[in-house]
């Protein structure tokens, strides 16, 4: 499982929040020192019903990027709650068929088009019943994972916290997918606030496929813990699309 986070300039006014812009860039080979690999086991177990084939363990890959400049700012989507504007509404984890038939569409996905019906707020977001990083962390993996944490900025280990947890969340509610890759800025930018992160245009790669992601996590970033998360896995983004989004293929 893949953490990658590509850190960019932190915006801010006099009475709004800050807003952190993310752009995807190419890794910044002054930073491939902090690359590490950690093979995680025995995540807790949360509430939510179990599936019946067993989850593998976790390999997760922290990488620190350098942004690309501010012009080049990302084509802007918007997750759709299991609905992408000009398909059938399914299951986020769709079969190769779906996958095939969506390819084969020649009119393209207009992605900055919302559905008639929108999503509803983060806030209504069902609450993780668990904290799945903390197990991590504090496991055998933890003292390594938490010294490459130290080398980034307090907003960066936010932000790198939340996505460990976003990726754990996901494998333990879903164990027959195989998460590796999330991108909190897909779409736009994040909003960090208070210690509390709001990715509401996310995606998400699992299994050579990527979907749409919400997800709000607060974490204290000195301490190295998330106090509360939740997330929303929405439908699968057509490959057709993913070249535009700047979404990796491999």
């Amino acid at each position: 499982m893949s953490i990658t986070y590509v850190p960019a300039r932190l915006f801010s006014s006099p009475g709004t929040a800050y807003r952190r812009r993310l752009r995807s860039a190419g890794l910044s080979l002054a930073l491939h020192a902090v690359l590490l690999v950690f093979l995680i086991h025995g995540l807790p177990k949360t509430n939510r019903p179990p599936e019946r084939s067993i989850p593998r363990p976790l390999d997760i890959e922290l990488i620190i990027s350098s942004p690309l400049p501010a012009s080049e700012d990302p084509p802007a989507i918007r997750p759709s709650g299991g609905r992408i504007s000009g398909e059938t509404a399914g299951p986020a984890f769709s079969s190769e068929a779906a996958d095939e038939a969506a390819e084969g569409t020649e009119n393209t996905t207009d992605l900055a088009a919302l559905p008639s019906a929108k999503p509803e707020p983060a806030d209504q977001m069902p609450p993780a019943r668990t904290i799945l990083s903390t197990g991590i962390l504090n496991g055998p993996k933890g003292r390594a994972i938490r010294a490459s944490l130290q080398l980034a900025a307090n907003d960066e280990r936010l932000i790198q916290i939340c996505n460990l947890e976003t990726l754990a969340q996901i494998k333990a509610a879903h164990p027959a997918m195989e998460p590796d890759y999330v991108i909190a800025y897909a779409g736009g930018p994040v909003e960090l606030v208070k210690g509390e992160l709001t990715a509401d245009r996310a995606a998400l790669r699992a299994d050579g496929r990527w979907h749409f992601l919400e997800f709000r996590c607060k974490a204290d970033p000195v301490a190295l813990e998330v106090a509360a998360f939740a997330f929303r896995l929405g439908a699968q983004i057509p490959k057709r699309d993913w070249d535009r989004l700047n979404l990796p293929y491999d």
